[in-house]
């Protein structure tokens, strides 16, 4: 018997096929019920088919719910670089408005000296 790996329904599946008296390639070619083999993998395909879905929705959940995450988050760094901006705009157009006041009075007073 096959450890099964994973937990997933594709490999419980095949784990079970593995097992004495599972379902096997060569038994379908031997005796006369075939149509329950047939019908026996199909409904191990339905299964696993099944499994694989419900695995790939609980990802799709988790992505969608670290991209919104990931949205959030870089809004908000968004609406943070912007205060930063303008808070530098505004201490450099002080700055400078300041030096032209330092430069414009060194002038006029020598002007009158």
């Amino acid at each position: 018997m096959s450890k099964v790996l994973g937990g997933t329904a594709a490999n419980k599946a095949a784990a079970e096929s593995n097992k004495p008296g599972g379902f096997t390639a060569g038994a379908i070619g031997r005796g006369p019920d075939l149509s329950q083999h047939l019908e026996e993998l199909s409904a191990r395909i339905e299964e696993c088919s099944k499994g694989q879905r419900r695995e790939f929705l609980k990802m799709k959940k988790r992505l969608d719910s670290m991209l919104s995450q990931n949205w959030s988050e870089g809004a908000q760094l968004r609406s943070e670089m912007m205060e930063l901006t303008t808070a530098l705009k505004a201490v450099e157009t002080k700055s400078d408005s300041t030096t032209v006041l330092v430069k414009n009075h060194g002038q006029l007073g020598g002007a009158f000296c």
